[in-house]
């Protein structure tokens, strides 16, 4: 009372008087200040840290987050109030919220050089394809990202050799390729491309070990011939003494043997290869011919060498486990491409189709206000196709991803009752967990699930980081965890599924950005509206508090007013009844409707209550919401 005296006052002054500039700027924030607080209505305990100065966009409710993100469960005494919980309305089309939102378009994750250098599909689950380009192309090496279960994180198997574009073999009859010396790293070549000549073609030494010129094959009749002509290489005349020059033929009647050491010896004459008139090393452009000379040693030692630039190839390579680093190496430059894949591959599960399908989409920082504004398509879908049964007072335990995950699916910030997915499991549930936030990312005491992304989200941020554009190789993170979940659905048409998924990433940061999802969150919501006995629970945990949302006080007041829509298929709502209701609800009824659902049993919990009976007027001490989130005003 005493502060709104004290700011009535000021306005007073401030009509009545006419002072000097400074006092005057004054009285106008404080006043404009105390209108917008009073309008909308603020808890009392937070009067005293109302002001907001623009160079500090978080104030309060930053300092709140960090200091109460793991609470224990003190954190519970002293926020419940007497008669309930009375919530005050917010406007998405707030005026003083929708000067600051703006549409970013489509999202582009489009990187124009790998995806030039690579294309990647897995199209038989397990079976991967790689299109490379072959320019400056070296090497592809692939590795399984496995899941440790003491951890719920990832560990890397070994790398293994895929391919190699720069391949060094033996000389054997039946194969081919540039041969190259050992000591100069040059390749012999034909002196001249112009084979329509009938005479013969001189061949010399050359660097440029990348050309289809430079490939020759080594027959079982132990001819050279050249890959693009049929030409051999023969002695240029008999014959055969020192110094006698080696040329590219049409007549192919001069046999070769090569030793293991990759000596190239003339059958008939059992002279060597050699660069003409010698030298320590072939030289550029140095021509070649016969001597009697076959000592090992690198001057005198080829193998077949094969480089792939300027040309495209496909490898199909086969993995038993979903998570993928595929390290692709080039050799214009020291650089390599690291490819993180995630896709789902089925498992061979008994059939439990008759059970109820459960389906858990978590977001982390966005409003139900938010929701509306920035996702206005998918929002539609919800409210007006699917007819979710919208919960305006719902608010989450605490402002922490991980604790509210754990509230829905254990009952309780730490290990709680039976987890929802070990109740689903005993039951012959197909089960997936998916969440983008590896701070979140919970290990196998918590999350026990046939399917979890868990190992490769860590993998990407240890080793590669995602984009500034909220990118993981040219696909947006949340169509990852998306296309995952509808994976999963598609896969599974005989049985019974549990799955949740929680997106993080992108609606933190910049409260646009969120808006870019919404395309791709209503192709997956009109694939969860086609599922029979079917159960769809979409909840958030908390509204934005990045720049001007947290400066704003409708914005204060949307950060504790989250999403929760829940969708029951028409064939089912006879037999579950989910209720609307106009009092607080929370995480804990989340969980204890869900667990009921999976047992058909009653659940009794402390603060939870199922959503299929009628839910009292209750305040946040009773629905085991902390102080931080609680929205009651009265």
């Amino acid at each position: 009372m005493a502060i709104h005296m004290r700011r009535k006052c000021l306005l007073t002054l401030f009509v009545t008087t006419s002072l000097m500039l400074g006092y005057i700027v004054l009285s106008s924030f404080r006043t404009a200040h105390t209108l917008n607080s009073t309008s909308l209505e603020i808890n009392k305990e937070e009067t005293n840290k109302e002001e907001v100065k623009e160079s500090e966009p978080f104030v309060y409710d930053k300092i709140d987050v960090k200091t109460e993100d793991l609470p224990t469960k003190s954190g519970l005494e002293g926020n419940s109030l007497a008669n309930g919980c009375s919530v005050k309305e917010t406007d998405p089309l707030d005026a003083n919220i929708l000067k600051y939102i703006k549409d970013f378009g489509e999202h582009n994750c489009s990187d124009e050089e790998t995806r030039r250098r690579t294309t990647i599909t897995r199209t038989k689950r397990n079976i991967t394809h790689l299109e490379m380009n072959g320019e400056n192309f070296q090497s592809v090496q692939m590795r399984n990202i496995l899941y440790d279960e003491s951890t719920g994180k990832h560990k890397n198997d070994e790398f293994k050799e895929l391919f190699q574009a720069q391949l060094e073999l033996d000389i054997v009859k039946g194969g081919s390729g540039m041969i190259r010396n050992l000591k100069s790293k040059r390749c012999i070549s034909p002196s001249s491309t112009n084979y329509t000549t009938p005479d013969t073609i001189t061949l010399k030494f050359t660097s440029v070990c990348t050309t289809p010129h430079t490939v020759f094959i080594f027959n079982d009749k132990g001819y050279l011939k050249h890959n693009l002509t049929g030409r051999c290489i023969t002695p240029e005349k008999s014959p055969i003494v020192q110094n006698t020059k080696l040329v590219l033929s049409t007549a192919c009647t001069h046999a070769f043997n090569v030793s293991s050491e990759g000596v190239i010896m003339h059958k008939e004459s059992t002279f060597c290869v050699h660069p003409l008139w010698g030298g320590e090393t072939p030289e550029e452009n140095q021509e070649l011919c016969l001597w009697l000379d076959c000592a090992t040693n690198g001057r005198l030692q080829y193998n077949f060498f094969h480089f792939l630039e300027g040309k495209s190839y496909s490898l199909v390579a086969a993995s038993p486990v979903e998570a993928l680093e595929l390290s692709i190496k080039y050799s214009s430059k020291d650089s390599k491409d690291s490819i993180f894949l995630l896709d789902l591959l089925p498992k061979n599960l008994p059939s439990s189709s008759t059970a109820t399908n459960i389906y858990v989409l978590c977001f982390d920082e966005i409003s139900l206000s938010h929701f509306q504004r920035k996702l206005p398509l998918s929002y539609t879908y919800m409210s007006e196709v699917m007819q979710l049964n919208i919960y305006k007072k719902y608010a989450s335990v605490n402002p922490s991803l991980r604790d509210n995950t754990l509230t829905v699916i254990n009952g309780d910030v730490d290990k709680g009752t039976e987890s929802l997915f070990v109740t689903a499991s005993k039951k012959e549930y197909a089960t997936l967990y998916t969440s983008d936030s590896v701070v979140s990312a919970l290990s196998k005491d918590f999350i026990q699930a046939h399917h979890n992304s868990a190992p490769f989200f860590h993998a990407v941020h240890q080793n590669f980081g995602v984009s500034s554009k909220h990118c993981i190789n040219s696909q947006p993170v949340y169509d990852i965890s998306l296309s995952y979940l509808d994976a999963f659905i598609t896969s599974y048409k005989l049985n019974a599924k549990l799955a949740y998924l929680a997106i993080s990433g992108i609606t933190k940061f910049n409260f646009n950005l969120v808006g870019y999802m919404d395309k791709r969150l209503k192709q997956t919501l009109e694939l969860l509206h086609k599922q029979t006995n079917s159960i769809v629970v979409i909840h958030s945990v908390k509204g934005s508090l990045t720049g001007k949302l947290g400066q704003l006080a409708v914005g204060r007041v949307e950060y504790k007013k989250p999403l929760l829509g829940i969708y029951t298929s028409p064939d089912i709502r006879d037999k579950i009844l989910i209720k609307k209701s106009n009092h607080l609800v929370g995480p804990y009824d989340i969980h204890v409707t869900l667990k009921n659902i999976l047992t058909n049993e009653k659940s009794k919990h402390k603060f939870g209550m199922s959503l299929s009976d009628e839910i009292p007027d209750r305040n946040c001490n009773e629905a085991g919401v902390y102080k931080t989130m609680c929205p009651c005003t009265s």
